[in-house]
């Protein structure tokens, strides 16, 4: 397991990247519909903001969103540095 750590991480934290730039794809093809199957957390935040005009919320759920992808910075920061170190 140790030797597949930093891989994993690299591998989750890009999924995870790849999560929060959905927005622009599920917007443009499906308006996150039918109903709310498609969609994504960066759409909800969107149309909380600026849909319902609820732009308190919709910061706030985009300060959460943005902690989230703080958090996963330094574990994938880490597993880049390690990966550099390797190679040296």
């Amino acid at each position: 397991m140790p030797l597949i750590r930093n891989f994993t991480v690299l591998v989750l934290t890009m999924r995870f990247m790849d999560a929060i730039r959905m927005f622009d794809i599920v917007y443009n093809l499906t308006n996150g519909g039918p109903g709310t199957s498609t969609e994504t957390l960066a759409s909800t935040i969107y149309k909380m903001a600026f849909r319902y005009y609820n732009v308190g919320e919709g910061l706030g759920r985009r300060v959460y969103l943005l902690r989230a992808d703080c958090a996963v910075f330094p574990a994938d920061y880490e597993a880049y540095r390690q990966r550099r170190i390797g190679e040296e």
